[in-house]
């Protein structure tokens, strides 16, 4: 296979940097042969300098080749390291990464030491960045509602809903959540809005109630006495509402909230109650009407968003840039909710890499396991080939260095 660009340019700036070495070893090679007979003082200096210069530039030239072939081709034993053992390297780096790179001891620190949510925030601010991941935003939402509209994709989600819908005591659930309610009084605004509403509605009904109520008097009962009975009845049931709508004292708001309160209990505790309840679900699920009511509400809600989502002049598409842009002004302005935004994400974060270490370091791992032993050989030496290429130099200087001790030592012991 012939290789890209960027390792062809690897491969010529390898091929320069083996160059030096050997260049170094050939001029160690003449000064050796070039001073060896000479009787001048200083040439058996020389001569040691380079014979041991060219020991340590062949040493270290066996050994770098070694790594990744068979030196000259022949296989002496313990050469061709990389290629023989590359699936081992594969799997000790993976658990390198593993172990020092994505635990949660090493990434929860690191994380926290980012203001992250800040950041964001703050490339958010620009209305050109909130303009592309609102674009973004919108092409993915558009293509998840066009699909949720498949008949077949929305029968799935139908019978997962219901399948997990059956596993759960929805009664308990939902008598526990209106306990909870009660007893943190979060009730009394519902009734409020509630009995409100109702106030308002009386008025604005009035005379189809009258209508219906005059249909259904008796023959006998005269008109006038009609309109006053049902003007009194409407008059006192606008001034209850509007008591019950204001007094969460009242009499009647109290009685209400018991029989909330046992109807709670009964959805917990009483067998009757909860079996008629789950009657009740489970003709409601196994209902055809239903089913095909909510695919027609459902599919016209998805077609609305998806128009509205693929309009770029759409209320919807000039909102949602507005709203990143005020969301990341508001996090910028508030440093706790910032604070507690980071916290959890760091968390988060540093559970969810540690928890899929394995997985996201298996790709080194299965990576090198699928190259062959010259592909592996031969990408792993083009990556630090010219770092090495510095030991045969080393080794050139230092085994020349060493030469010239020991001729020291010879002498003085003479």
């Amino acid at each position: 296979m012939k290789p890209d660009p960027a390792e062809q340019a690897q491969i010529q700036r390898l091929k320069r940097m083996r160059r030096i070495p050997l260049l170094l070893l050939g001029l160690m090679a003449v000064t050796f042969f070039a001073t060896v007979s000479l009787s001048t003082a200083w040439a058996p200096w020389v001569n040691a300098f380079a014979e041991a210069a060219m020991v340590g530039a062949l040493a270290d030239w066996f050994a770098v080749v070694a790594l990744f072939r068979h030196p000259m081709g022949i296989p002496i034993p313990h050469t061709a390291i990389i290629p023989r053992r590359k699936d081992e390297i594969g799997d000790s780096l993976a658990k390198f990464l593993e172990r020092h790179f994505l635990s949660v001891e090493v990434l929860k620190p690191r994380l926290a030491s980012y203001d992250l949510v800040g950041l964001g925030a703050k490339w958010l601010s620009d209305p050109a960045n909130a303009q592309r991941v609102a674009d973004l935003l919108a092409r993915w939402f558009s293509g998840f509602f066009e699909a949720s509209r498949d008949q077949s994709l929305k029968q799935f989600l139908s019978e997962r809903l219901l399948a997990v819908g059956s596993d759960i005591n929805l009664t308990s659930a939902f008598g526990r959540m209106l306990e909870l309610m009660l007893s943190n009084q979060h009730h009394h605004g519902l009734l409020n809005d509630l009995f409100r509403y109702l106030a308002s509605a009386l008025p604005e009904h009035r005379e189809s109630l009258r209508e219906r109520f005059g249909d259904d008097r008796p023959w006998w009962l005269p008109g006038a006495v009609d309109r006053k009975v049902f003007n009194e009845m409407m008059d006192r049931g606008e001034q209850r509402l509007a008591e019950l709508a204001v007094d969460d004292e009242h009499p009647l708001r109290r009685q209400l909230e018991a029989r909330l309160a046992q109807f709670a209990d009964d959805l917990q505790h009483d067998p009757d109650t909860r079996a008629r309840l789950e009657q009740w679900r489970q003709a409601l699920g196994q209902g055809d009407h239903l089913q095909q009511y909510i695919d027609v509400l459902w599919d016209q809600f998805a077609a609305e968003l998806v128009q509205q989502l693929g309009d770029a002049d759409s209320h919807l598409r000039q909102a949602l840039p507005e709203l990143l842009l005020s969301t990341a002004q508001r996090l910028t302005e508030q440093p706790d909710t910032r604070r507690a935004l980071n916290a959890w994400l760091t968390e988060f974060l540093s559970w969810a890499l540690a928890s899929n270490a394995p997985a996201l370091t298996s790709i080194i791992s299965d990576t090198v396991r699928s190259w062959d032993g010259k592909t592996a050989a031969r990408r792993i030496e083009l990556s630090v080939g010219r770092d090495l290429q510095f030991i045969r130099i080393n080794g050139t200087l230092v085994g020349g260095l060493v030469g010239l001790i020991l001729h020291a030592v010879v002498i003085w012991l003479q």
